[in-house]
């Protein structure tokens, strides 16, 4: 597998989409197929926004050098 920082995002995006429908359906106790395909959803849309507004983050807020003297 080919590791470059588009793939690390993709990756991150993933876990995060996992994470939060597991503990969206973990608080609100949903056991209802309609409950679980909303919330799978809305994870994969909120995953889908975190790896668009982390590529903008990365791509045009750049962390200032270390070392300089201002």
């Amino acid at each position: 597998m080919n590791m470059n920082p588009a793939t690390s995002l993709k990756w991150g995006a993933v876990v995060f989409a996992v994470f939060w429908t597991g503990t969206m359906l973990w608080w609100v106790g949903a056991t209802g197929p309609v409950e679980i395909l909303i919330l799978a959803f809305c994870g994969a849309l909120g995953s889908y926004g975190w790896y668009h507004a982390m590529r903008f983050a990365f791509r045009y807020v750049r962390p200032r050098p270390t070392g300089r003297a201002d």
